[in-house]
């Protein structure tokens, strides 16, 4: 019986996924018109992109690792804790990022006749972003604690609070109005990614709030770098040249920016996070493989 309970919640859940993953790109073609539609389902899937490469290996290794802490809450509640501000600190620079390059991007890999898609990237880049953070964090322990039910009702929760804006939102005001209710649902994801984390680990709202105040800092401090720059470098219809140009020095600019700040807030808050000290291990891994490779080239060119 507890089985059943605990799978069927799962699937009640998945099913519910599902139709708020998808609902978007339907109504968008029975509402606006073909070509509209077809820039809008093209867009969509550019804007998840980024985001849905990495965060479904986040998942597979998270699980495992929260469940090793079942039985110890407390170890449990700090290890969410540090994923949440972890993931966060990835998936917002990743999706506003995205939403500067797009541009660039587009018109590299799909050409001048898809340019009409940009905005649409642009805008749910962010609102993938927004409603990726604490997903995986929060499925863990759910999952780990046998509370499938809280999965479910953040299923439901996102159908009912995403559908209906998007729905009234597209009928009154066409794509503009879509954008509106997409953000609210995304919103949604996140609210309620935060309700599973209080209520299966007594995680405070403040200190879930807590942790999105140096990935947003930073996200800030890198969208004004980009936007800065904007005015400086090459535009994409000048020509694919420009526009590979334009995107690489965009990446660099936004990765400094974003790098830049975090280690301006480490200095100033005397506090390291998850991310940072991930960061710095996988630069002194990648330090330590360029020397060996050095060597092992000096070696060889020796007689």
């Amino acid at each position: 019986r507890e089985l059943f309970r605990f799978s069927g919640w799962v699937t009640l859940a998945s099913l519910f996924d599902s139709l708020a993953s998808g609902f978007d790109q339907l109504i968008v073609g029975g509402f606006l018109n073909v070509r509209t539609a077809g820039l809008y389902n093209v867009g969509a899937a550019l804007a998840a992109m980024p985001l849905y490469e990495f965060l479904p290996v986040v998942n597979r290794a998270l699980m495992p690792g929260l469940v090793k802490f079942k039985h110890d809450v407390n170890k449990m509640r700090q290890v969410s804790l540090d994923v949440t501000g972890f993931l966060a600190g990835l998936s917002l620079p990743v999706g506003v990022g995205f939403c500067f390059v797009a541009p660039e991007f587009v018109h590299l890999f799909y050409g001048d006749k898809w340019n009409e898609a940009v905005p649409i990237v642009q805008v749910l880049s962010v609102g993938a972003a927004l409603g990726s953070i604490g997903g995986a964090v929060a499925t863990a322990p759910a999952l780990a604690l046998g509370r499938t039910d809280l999965m479910f009702q953040r299923a439901l929760y996102t159908v009912l609070l995403r559908v209906p804006p998007f729905i009234l939102g597209i009928w009154m005001y066409g794509l503009p109005g879509a954008f509106a209710g997409y953000f609210m649902g995304s919103l949604a994801v996140m609210l309620s990614n935060m309700m599973i984390l209080h209520r299966t680990l007594s995680l405070g709202y403040g200190k879930l709030a807590g942790q999105m105040v140096r990935p947003v800092v930073c996200v800030a401090v890198m969208a004004l770098a980009l936007y800065m720059a904007q005015a400086w470098l090459p535009q994409a219809s000048a020509g694919a040249g420009a526009a590979a140009a334009a995107l690489g020095m965009k990446i660099v600019i936004g990765i400094a920016a974003c790098g830049a700040a975090r280690l301006a807030f480490s200095k100033i808050s005397g506090r390291r996070e998850l991310l940072d000290i991930k960061t710095d291990e996988a630069l002194e891994a990648a330090a330590a493989k360029l020397r060996a490779m050095s060597v092992f080239s000096s070696g060889k060119a020796s007689p």
